[in-house]
C-alpha cells in the first residue's frame, strides 16, 4: 500500500459508497504491545477512538478524536480517520500519545494504522475491526475504557441492553392520544443529472420516517410524487388530499433543483418542478418553498417539519460530485424517550433549506445530498444514547447545516453551501 497520499497537498476525494455502522473494535499490535481500540462514529466530523494499553505494566485508557478524510493514491480508494487531540483518561504517559490515524480501502475491511503522521510508512495492519452489536459487549468490556461515572459509560450501557429495566412502581396509566406521521416527499428522481441521488434520499427517508413511526407505535401514511409523476399538479393535488388530524405530524421533504427568480426578495428558493431540463421553467413548473409551507401548516397538524434540499439561487441546478461520505445507517442505537420528546411532545412548525440566497446545494449520486444526509445524521445524533442533553429541533437543524457544510469544505469541486431555517417548534 502507498501512504505517501496523507501529504494534505495530495488529498483528492474518493468515489465509493462507504456505509458505516455506530460503533467498532479494533485491535492492533506493536513493538510487542497490544492495543485495542473503542470507535464510536457520529458522523464524518465527529467521531472518537478509547484506545486501551499497558505498557511497564501500567494500564492506560487514551481518548482520541478523529475526522474523516477521503482520498487516492495511484488509483487505488481510501478513507482515512485523522486523529488529533490524545486526552488520557487513565494511566498518563510521560511521553504522551501519538494519535493513530486509521486508513480503509473499503470500511468494512481490517484497517491499516499509522503511528506518526509525518512518517506515513510507520504503521502496521490491524489485527481484527468488527462492529459491536447488543448481546455481544459486557460492563466488564466497557469498563476497559470507561470509568464508572462517565456519561458515555452509562450511554453505552443502554445502547448494548446492559441496563436492567426497573418494573414500574404505580399502576397509574398514561393515556396517550393517538397520532399518525404523515411523510411527503417530492423529489426529482427521473431527471438526469441528480435523478439518482435524489432516489438515494427517497429511499433513506421512507426507511427512517417509517421506522420512527414504528419505534413510536403510531400510525404512518406515505405521499411520493416522484419519476414521471412529478409535475405541479401532482404536488398540489397531494398537499390537498393530505388530512392531518389535530395531534399528526406531517413531514414534508422536497429534493430537486431550486432557484430564485432575478427580481426575487424572499430568501426562501423556488421549487423546480420539472422532471426534464428542456421543460420551459416558467410558473406552471414551479412551486415556492414558502407556498409549499404555507399549505402544509394550514392543514393544522400539531407538528410541521418542512425542508428542501435544493439550490437557491439564479442558475438553480443543483452541483452533483463524486464526493462520497462516511453515512450512517438506520440502527437501533435511539433513546425513545428522546424520539417522544421531538415527535410526540413538540408542536408547531419548522421550515428549513439547503442553501442560502446565491448558493448552491450539493449532491453525491451514491450517497444523496448534502443536506439530506446531514439532516439525517443529525437526527440519529440527537435521539441517541450518546447525546447527554435533551432532545431538540434547534440542535438539529444547526447540526445540518453544519454537516452539511463541513462536507462542502471536504470536497476539492465544491463550494460552500450554508443551510437556513425558521423555527416555531416548541414543547407541549
Amino acid at each position: 500500500m502507498h501512504l505517501r497520499f496523507l501529504i494534505p497537498a495530495l488529498l483528492f476525494v474518493i468515489s465509493v459508497p462507504l456505509k458505516a455502522q455506530d460503533i467498532y473494535e479494533i485491535k492492533f499490535t506493536t513493538d510487542d504491545v497490544e492495543y485495542k481500540g473503542l470507535l464510536v462514529i457520529f458522523n464524518e466530523s465527529k467521531i472518537y477512538m478509547r484506545v486501551a494499553y499497558t505498557t511497564q505494566n501500567v494500564y492506560k485508557v487514551v481518548n482520541v478524536d478523529y475526522t474523516s478524510e477521503h482520498v487516492t493514491d495511484d488509483g487505488e480508494e481510501f478513507l482515512v480517520l485523522m486523529g488529533s487531540n490524545p486526552k488520557f483518561i487513565t494511566g498518563a504517559d510521560e511521553y504522551g500519545y501519538n494519535p493513530d490515524h486509521l486508513v480503509f480501502a473499503d470500511i468494512l475491511e481490517t484497517p491499516f494504522v499509522i503511528f506518526d503522521i509525518n512518517d506515513p510508512d510507520n504503521g502496521v495492519s490491524a489485527d481484527s475491526f468488527k462492529p459491536l452489536k447488543k448481546g455481544e459487549v459486557t460492563d466488564v468490556y466497557l469498563r476497559q475504557f470507561y470509568r464508572s461515572q462517565e456519561n458515555d459509560y452509562f450511554a453505552l450501557r443502554k445502547i448494548f441492553g446492559l441496563e436492567k429495566k426497573i418494573p414500574p412502581t404505580t399502576t397509574t396509566k398514561t393515556i396517550q392520544q393517538p397520532a399518525t406521521l404523515h411523510l411527503v416527499i417530492v423529489a426529482n428522481t427521473a431527471i438526469g443529472d441528480i435523478g439518482s441521488g435524489c432516489a438515494v434520499d427517497q429511499r433513506n427517508l421512507e426507511s427512517e420516517f417509517s421506522g420512527i413511526a414504528t419505534a413510536l407505535g403510531i400510525s404512518y401514511k406515505e405521499y411520493l410524487v416522484n419519476g414521471n409523476s412529478f409535475t405541479k399538479d401532482n404536488v398540489y393535488n397531494t398537499l390537498n388530499t393530505l388530512t392531518p388530524g389535530k395531534n399528526d405530524i406531517v413531514v414534508c421533504i422536497y429534493r430537486g433543483h431550486g432557484f430564485r427568480w432575478s427580481n426575487q426578495t424572499e430568501t426562501w428558493p423556488q421549487l423546480d418542478i420539472r422532471s426534464s431540463s428542456y421543460t420551459r421553467l416558467s410558473e406552471n413548473t414551479t412551486i415556492s418553498l414558502s407556498d409549499m409551507y404555507n399549505k402544509v401548516i394550514g392543514k393544522g397538524a400539531r407538528l410541521n417539519i418542512v425542508l428542501a434540499d435544493c439550490c437557491n439561487n439564479d442558475i438553480g441546478l443543483s452541483q452533483v460530485t463524486s464526493n462520497n461520505f462516511l453515512v450512517m445507517q438506520s440502527n437501533n442505537n435511539y433513546d425513545l424517550s428522546k424520539l417522544k420528546t421531538l415527535f410526540i411532545e413538540s408542536k408547531g412548525n419548522l421550515l428549513s433549506c439547503a442553501a442560502s440566497p446565491g448558493e448552491y446545494s450539493w449532491v453525491s449520486s451514491a450517497n444523496g445530498g448534502f443536506y439530506t444526509v446531514s439532516f439525517l445524521q443529525a437526527l440519529r445524533e440527537e435521539i441517541s444514547y450518546l447525546r447527554n442533553d435533551d432532545a431538540d429541533w434547534t440542535d438539529i437543524t444547526n447540526n445540518t447545516i453544519t454537516s452539511a457544510r463541513a462536507k462542502t469544505k471536504s470536497c476539492p469541486n465544491c463550494t460552500p453551501q450554508n443551510g437556513k431555517y425558521y423555527n416555531g417548534v416548541t414543547q407541549k
